[in-house]
């Protein structure tokens, strides 16, 4: 069972860290991409055809979920990532659903996206619900 500090009043975060329990309206928008959901924003289709990275062409599925949107999910890891020349580097956070008991295991479902920088999809803010407790 997960026990964490509640926000004593909404706050919003640019930048969620690891250990932080959020959530947003956003999450809801995604598609499936290695062992997770890559949050966009933007995809409803179950099904989004050919998506062209570098020289490779891939199938990926959407994977909108509106439950995703009320669901609290904690950050296990957030970080700086360097994209192209002249741009600043983007926040990529990746975080665990939490489930109804408020276990956040290794089954549970994963979900990446970026914060802020040059990425083609951005989640800019993100609710901050409360703080894992550390022992």
């Amino acid at each position: 069972m997960m026990i964490f500090h509640v926000a004593k009043e909404k706050i919003v975060t640019r930048a969620a860290t690891i250990g932080d329990v959020i959530m947003s309206q956003n999450f809801e928008c995604g598609y499936h991409e290695e062992g997770g959901v890559f949050i966009d924003g933007l995809t409803r289709d179950t099904d989004m055809g050919t998506r062209y990275g570098g020289c490779q062409a891939r199938v990926a599925k959407g994977a909108y979920d509106e439950t995703r949107k009320h669901a609290l999910f904690v950050v296990e890891a957030a970080r700086a990532v360097d994209m192209l020349e002249p741009y600043e580097p983007a926040w990529y956070v990746e975080a665990r659903r939490v489930s109804a008991d408020g276990s956040h295991g290794p089954s549970n479902e994963l979900i990446r996206f970026f914060q802020c920088g040059p990425a083609t999809y951005v989640i800019p803010e993100v609710e901050l619900v409360g703080r894992v407790k550390t022992k």
